[in-house]
């Protein structure tokens, strides 16, 4: 059975945590699935937040999608917690050898990517959940993340797009995107699985 890791920052109840267990758990009916994510304490989630994802959680083991906590996984930008990170997925990677790495947001992104790279996986899918390009973190801190983004995308790697080709638009009326050796797309998963 095809097996597909996912790695995710933080579970919330944020958009793309939500997208990811969504898509873990739906995509266990099909295929072995493997979702490795950070504890989230970095979330200000209430206790209702809290609960309603912990549930989520155990509907998706009983679905059985294998959850990997990776303590060291956090949001925002610590550089000896990023080395533990990178050790850790390689870690993970190594022990499950998936066929798929689906990396979501970009800090899981930049790191599972790489630590997909070391582990020698054949197929890395990665869906940038574009809500930072928006402002968020302000004009400068967005752009490193954009460009963090496109130099990251190797040409072996997919990026479904959720939200990547509007924020290149939006971010120099696409000079990003044409400078790029291939095109962003929209790409199912099942495109990987063939």
């Amino acid at each position: 059975m095809t097996k597909i890791l996912h790695i995710i920052t933080r579970l919330d109840m944020g958009g793309s945590a939500q997208n990811t267990l969504l898509t873990c758990l739906h995509l266990s009916l099909k295929y072995e699935m493997i979702l490795a994510c950070g504890l989230s304490q970095e979330s200000n989630m209430t206790d209702a937040e809290r609960l309603a994802v912990d549930r989520q959680l155990e509907e998706a083991m009983r679905c059985g999608v294998k959850i990997v906590t990776a303590p060291s996984l956090v949001r925002r930008i610590s550089p000896i917690s990023d080395i533990l990170a990178l050790y850790d997925l390689t870690r993970v990677i190594q022990t499950e050898r998936p066929d798929v790495v689906h990396t979501h947001t970009s800090k899981a992104g930049i790191l599972g990517r790489l630590a997909a790279r070391i582990g020698r996986v054949p197929n890395i899918v990665h869906t940038p959940h574009g809500h930072f390009f928006y402002g968020h973190f302000g004009p400068v801190l967005s752009k490193i993340f954009l460009w963090n983004e496109i130099i990251c995308l190797r040409s072996r790697e997919l990026c479904n797009h959720f939200g990547l080709e509007a924020m290149v638009e939006k971010n120099h009326q696409g000079k990003a995107a044409k400078k790029r050796s291939r095109p962003i797309m929209k790409i199912p998963l099942s495109t990987c699985l063939r």
